[in-house]
């Protein structure tokens, strides 16, 4: 299903690109994205790519739908979280000239591919945690800034620190073995055998820097409207 919705959005967004007198942006980019708080118990430092359409509404604010995609090697498990995700948002341009300072705010739908990830106590095969692999979706938020540098009217160059944080978090179980541990600081098989496992959840969260272009399909708003009114003039 994601996969219809990212080819009917890239070919919407491609047709709206080259449409003539439009106020239009594309941004290709890549980086690296590394998990937050409790999320880094599971997982790594890992890559993203992003590509954005822009569509400028005002002299300083513009439209953003944009598709980003997530890779990072799991702990514990050969397998890897991935991730899909469309956004939608608006982006305020608080500098405009040779330099670029862009803030934005971003919501979507995003679709996970969870690994399978079991943690067990050190030197033993007792668990501590259990992750069960799965796919979700379900939404998230992105918020960051975009730090650019005009190198011709139509090309910028850009850096771009992001956080992301999802509204469903993932579901795991884990015990706490620290009553099965004795004075010599072995772990007692038994007692721990006997701990029960405690339903938790944790928020795939994370921040991300990416590095990209902007290719842009029109000159900037103002010069947009003086062209406008020239030509009904």
């Amino acid at each position: 299903m994601m996969k219809k919705v990212l080819i009917v959005f890239l070919s919407l967004l491609l047709h709206q690109t080259y449409a003539q007198n439009s106020k239009f942006g594309l941004s290709i980019q890549g980086g690296r994205v590394m998990p937050s708080s409790d999320f880094g118990t599971f997982s790594q430092n890992g890559i993203a790519g992003e590509i954005d359409f822009n569509r400028a509404v005002g002299p300083k604010l513009s439209v953003v739908l944009g598709a980003d995609f997530e890779s990072m090697s799991a702990i514990n498990s050969d397998e890897k979280w991935q991730k899909l995700g469309l956004n939608i948002g608006p982006s305020y341009h608080l500098l405009q000239s040779k330099y670029k300072l862009d803030v934005f705010g971003l919501i979507g739908y995003v679709r996970r591919s969870i690994p399978n990830i079991k943690t067990a106590y050190p030197n033993s095969d007792v668990l501590i945690s259990k992750l069960n692999g799965q796919s979700s979706g379900g939404l998230q938020a992105v918020i960051g800034i975009k730090v650019g540098y005009a190198i011709s009217k139509r090309i910028n160059l850009f850096v771009k620190p992001q956080y992301t944080t999802s509204f469903s978090r993932v579901s795991y179980q884990s015990r706490d073995l620290s009553p099965a541990v004795n004075e010599r600081g072995g772990l007692d098989i038994e007692a721990a055998n006997n701990i029960q496992f405690q339903n938790r959840t944790v928020n795939p969260a994370g921040g991300s820097v990416n590095v990209g272009i902007d290719i842009l399909f029109a000159n900037d708003w103002n010069s947009t409207r003086s062209n406008k009114t020239s030509k009904t003039s």
